[in-house]
């Protein structure tokens, strides 16, 4: 019986995110403009959010719109915590964050064409004197269903981009 009930969400949780797959690619475009340069000011950080000073940092970036399915909830709080869980020492130091940002929402949507998304997106980026001199879409969680390995993902990602 429980075996049923998963294999039903896991159904439905497919034919949401097919649902959402359609709409948004029949939703009418904006005509593209060139990206900005990214920048902190530009990052979703406030600058209350670093300590004084700091303007090398890696970003930790979960994209999604205001529909959410369980899988991508799931998703999310399986990066939120897998930052937050290894990487404790860096983010004390200012060197990393983890931001959730809603690319619906008007003063996000260049996110949509710096980083060319077009469905919940996990980017992880760095920035080096106040400027993104790197970023990586980290599209091989969606391949995994497990948690184990999508946290395994991305600590290894986020571990490259820190140590360069």
């Amino acid at each position: 019986m429980r075996a049923k009930k998963i294999l039903g969400l896991l159904l439905l949780a497919y034919v949401v995110f097919s649902l959402f797959m359609v709409t948004a690619r029949n939703r009418p475009r904006k005509p593209a403009e060139q990206p900005k340069e990214l920048t902190l000011a530009n990052s979703g950080l406030k600058e209350s959010d670093l300590p004084q000073g700091v303007k090398n940092i890696v970003i930790v970036y979960y994209f999604h719109g205001y529909r959410r399915c369980y899988s991508c909830l799931e998703a999310e709080r399986v990066a939120r915590e897998t930052v937050q869980r290894y990487f404790k020492d860096e983010i004390s130091k200012g060197r990393l964050r983890f931001l959730s940002i809603n690319v619906e929402e008007p003063e996000n949507e260049h996110f949509i064409r710096d980083y060319q998304i077009t469905a919940q997106t996990l980017v992880v980026a760095k920035f080096v004197d106040g400027k993104q001199v790197e970023s990586r879409k980290v599209d091989e969680i969606w391949m995994f269903p497990s948690a184990e390995d999508r946290a395994n993902i991305i600590r290894q990602v986020v571990s490259d981009f820190l140590s360069k």
